[in-house]
This record gives C-alpha cells, structure tokens and sequence, in this order.
C-alpha cells in the first residue's frame, strides 16, 4: 500500500494539528499490524517551499506508483484540489484502486463556496475514487451524490491509560488547542472575566496572534505548546475541555477529552454535535455566544458532574482507534 499524508513538523514539533496526528495513527496501526506500506509525506511544513512541495510529491508518486497495488491519501481540502486530482488520473491510468480519506468536517460548505473549475475537479476527483472516507456522518451523505462508495471514517485516538486524576469536582477548565481567534479565544477570555476565582482556566497550544500576556489573568494562564503523548496526561489533570471555535470537524482534542473520562463544553459547529451530546458528556452553545458559555460552565456541579464524566468515557468507544481502522481495513482489503 502507498499511502501519502502528512508527517509530524520536523522542525516545530509541537506545531502539530489533528489532521497529523490523525494519519500518524494509521501509521502505527499499520506497523502494529504487520502492513507493508510506502509513505509520501505531503506536510508542505516539511520541505523547502509550497511550490517544491508539491512538485517533489507528484515526482514521488510517478515513483512509486507502479509498485503499488492499493493508493491511500490521507488529504485537506487543498489537497483535494492539487495533489488528489492527479493520483486519480495517474490511478486510471495505471489502473491502481485509490482510496481517498478527507479530514475535518466541513468540506460540502467549502465545495459550494468553490468557481465552477474546482467544484469540476472535485468532483472529477470524487467520482474516480475507488472509496471515499469522511471524517462526519453528515459528510458521507454529502459525498454519496459523487460516489456511492462513501464511509465513515471519523476522528479516532488510541485508548487512553490516563483517567481523570480527582473523583471530585473542582472547577478546573482546560483549553488545548492551537491558540488562534478562530477557536474562540476571545470568548474565553471574556468569559472567564466574568467568573468568580473560583473558577480556573489553563489554555495550552502553540500561539497563533496572540502573546502569553493576552491570556494570563487571575483565573486564566497560558502554560504551554504540548507534544503529542502530553495530551492526555494534562487532561486528566482537570474536570472538562472547553472548546468554544467557530469552525471544526470531528475535533481529536474532544475525543481525547472522553478517553480519559471528562465531559466538554463546545459549540454547535461542524460534526461536534455528533459526538457531544448536550447534558449527557457535554454541554453545546452556538459560537461567539459568551454569555451561553458562562451558563455552561456554571452548570456543573458535584451532584451531576460525575454521570456526565461516567457518559463521556463511555463515549469514547466509538473513536477507539483499534476498532475504527479495523473497519476501515477491511473495507479496502474487500474493494
């Protein structure tokens, strides 16, 4: 199997987004059960420039190709237009089955948003593949108009051997995230203002427009970047994940919140609302609402802040990593 997607950052390893991580996981899973594979890496981070970038991973894929039997592209909406296209054409004409597997959640928005050219090469791209995988449900109903061949194949992790330190509840917030305005940031701020100093919010991720001096107070601070394998034992150092963004598809960071029992407080965007269901592992609010996130935040208690952490574990068995790519393997082996 050829499979392209991208690496870690070789130079900022904290620098790391879910998509990443996400085609790391199918990497390790690969290794762990004996699968003979290829790597393209098409994290343009990890070359020279955007332009060689895609220039050395079309050259790569001419390579590789014909010692190949199965193509896997692990790709973003960029990809889809620039990378995706010419590994279908190169994939008829070889004859290669290609599977293509697009992250995050709001891709038919972009599609409807994109020139009559590339919604073309969309679905040109769509149409060809031999199987398409989407990161939401909502998604693969978009998709089956292209190709009936669509699957769920959502955001997964590896089962988590950290749970939530303390069995009582002590307020303590957790954002982890990158650090930008679009994950809502500044609702955080605002909102945590408002709250006694009883009320705690840590906020770790790599900065994007902001400096540590916008985000400590007397009951916010900024602590730091996280490497991959420090997410889960911070989490399960607090009592819930807060994650208020205005754009998102499956967010990992939430699935890694339910692998060590803590519910979440998130917005009503993308395909969150298929995995937080609200007052049972999680409270939703629309986006930009802070007046709605206070509400939340308060709304947790000692008498019913234990069944919702109880739901948020439980949950997590539909993102079990094992289980997914189990299911997504033997889709490609029986295609």
């Amino acid at each position: 199997m050829l499979i392209l997607g991208p690496r870690y950052n070789k130079y900022i390893p904290t620098n790391t987004g879910g998509i990443v991580v996400l085609f790391e996981n199918w990497i390790k899973y690969c290794d762990s059960n004996d699968i003979q594979y290829t790597i393209i890496d098409t994290n343009k981070a990890n070359y020279r420039n955007v332009l060689i970038a895609y220039f050395s991973i079309i050259i790569q894929f001419l390579i590789k190709i014909c010692k190949s039997k199965k193509i896997f592209l692990h790709g973003t909406a960029k990809d889809y237009l620039y990378i995706a296209p010419i590994c279908v054409f190169l994939c008829k004409l070889f004859g290669k089955q290609i599977f293509l597997r697009k992250f995050a959640g709001d891709f038919n928005q972009r599609y409807f948003a994109y020139s009559n050219l590339k919604r073309k090469i969309i679905s040109y791209t769509l149409s060809n593949a031999s199987i398409c995988f989407w990161e939401t449900k909502a998604l693969v109903n978009f998709a089956k108009a292209f190709n009936n061949n669509s699957f769920w194949f959502p955001n997964v992790r590896n089962k988590s051997y950290f749970q939530r330190d303390s069995k009582t509840f002590k307020k303590k917030y957790v954002f982890i995230s990158q650090v930008r305005q679009e994950k809502g940031i500044d609702e955080l701020i605002e909102t945590f203002s408002r709250l006694d100093k009883t009320f705690t919010l840590d906020i770790y991720g790599p900065l994007i427009g902001y400096r540590k001096s916008d985000l400590d107070s007397e009951n916010t601070r900024y602590i730091k970047a996280l490497l991959t394998d420090e997410v889960c034992p911070i989490l399960s150092n607090y009592d819930c994940l807060i994650l208020p963004s205005y754009r998102e598809g499956y967010p990992g960071i939430i699935i890694e919140a339910f692998s060590v029992g803590i519910p979440v407080i998130a917005t009503t965007v993308g395909g969150i609302p298929e995995i937080v269901k609200d007052k049972c592992n999680g409270i939703l609010i629309p986006p930009k609402d802070v007046g709605a996130l206070c509400d939340a935040i308060r709304y947790f208690n000692e008498s019913n802040y234990q069944d919702m952490a109880r739901n948020a574990l439980e949950s997590f068995n539909d993102f079990d990593s094992e289980i997914v790519n189990n299911r997504i393997l033997k889709i490609i082996e029986e295609k």
